[in-house]
């Protein structure tokens, strides 16, 4: 992905030519911000937006009940939201991919893209060394990191043709296809060892 997000490495049109350069734009151009509210005893599923995925609330605070005042924010279908607050200045974004909405807390930002791929802005954000340098010139003091939307859209992105980003988001896409595969193989195995070691040791 860094080779990618560099430019070091490029994909080519299916005839073999060229994509057109790069072009720099603010991510104000490509996002639109969601305002969208649901009460606090919403029938919506509600869910927290953790460092790998999007998780139910109740299983991301299995250890305590959580008590919300107000309302919630709604994530529609293939929308974006992130935790806005980092102890460490790491931000991730998630995307919602349950084929219908979620709530989230209201103080996380919902947002979709206007014309950008969803898969390749989400690669970005996650990945890209220019995206990290921006988080950390966020710290202002204190021991948290805030990023308000409002910041975000100001930030700046290189970005390839709309081909080029289908392709992209294609191989990233792949590739986590595999790494999920490759997962569930391993887990296989070791339920198969913790089997055979009790019959062993029976």
């Amino acid at each position: 992905m860094q080779q990618l997000f560099s430019q070091t490495l490029r994909f080519t049109r299916d005839d073999g030519t060229d994509f057109p350069d790069w072009e720099n734009a603010k991510l104000a151009e490509a996002l639109l911000l969601h305002r969208e509210r649901v009460s606090a005893d919403t029938d919506i599923p509600i869910f927290s937006s953790a460092r790998d995925e999007l998780k139910p609330q109740k299983d991301f605070f299995a250890d305590r009940e959580i008590q919300n005042d107000g309302d919630y924010g709604v994530v529609p279908d293939g929308f974006i939201t992130f935790r806005h607050m980092s102890d460490d200045l790491t931000f991730h974004f998630n995307k919602n991919t349950f084929g219908h909405s979620i709530a989230v807390s209201k103080e996380y930002p919902v947002f979709t893209k206007k014309a950008m791929n969803s898969e390749f802005l989400l690669a970005w954000l996650n990945n890209s060394k220019d995206f990290a340098t921006f988080a950390i010139a966020q710290k202002k003091g204190g021991t948290r990191t805030r990023l308000h939307f409002n910041v975000l859209k100001e930030l700046r992105i290189v970005s390839p043709h709309p081909d080029e980003q289908r392709k992209i988001a294609d191989a990233l896409s792949a590739l986590d296809a595999k790494i999920n595969g490759v997962a569930g193989q391993i887990a296989l195995m070791q339920t198969f060892k913790q089997g055979l070691l009790q019959q062993m040791f029976v």
